[in-house]
């Protein structure tokens, strides 16, 4: 009977102390974008590294004034699509652009203001006060 829970003891406690790395949903996971142009920006998050196009449709999140930055909290879902690339890609392009051409052919010229492509590793580097990263366009 000794050997019994002396062998369950040792795969729960294999079982327990294996880690997976995975994003768990009670975690903190976000993201803030603050726009420190002068003019106003959108950006679309994305998760097709290494594919660094963008998206065929217009999915942009929302518009960021000068000086403002827009708080991405304890999103999980935002991080879910990190799971499979290990990259996450945030394409910041200028509301003029967006509001002036059709999306195919921002699509097709390619008409970014900057792309960020962020490893988790990266992120945490972008972390401020080890609590968020923050991407600071420009």
């Amino acid at each position: 009977m000794k050997k019994i829970i002396a062998i369950v003891f040792i795969v729960l406690t294999i079982m327990l102390t294996w880690s997976c790395e995975k994003l768990i949903p009670d975690k903190f996971y976000g993201i803030i974008i603050r726009n420190n142009s002068n003019r106003p920006i959108t950006y679309i998050i994305d998760y097709n590294y290494p594919d660094t196009l963008l998206p065929s449709e217009n999915n942009w999140t929302t518009y960021l004034e000068p000086g403002e930055e827009w708080v991405h909290d304890n999103d999980y879902n935002l991080f879910n699509g990190i799971l499979e690339s290990d990259t996450l890609i945030i394409f910041i392009l200028s509301v003029d652009t967006v509001n002036a051409y059709n999306w195919s052919q921002i699509v097709s010229d390619y008409k970014i203001l900057k792309r960020y492509d962020l490893s988790e590793q990266d992120m945490d580097a972008k972390k401020e006060d080890g609590y968020i990263p923050v991407i600071n366009y420009p």
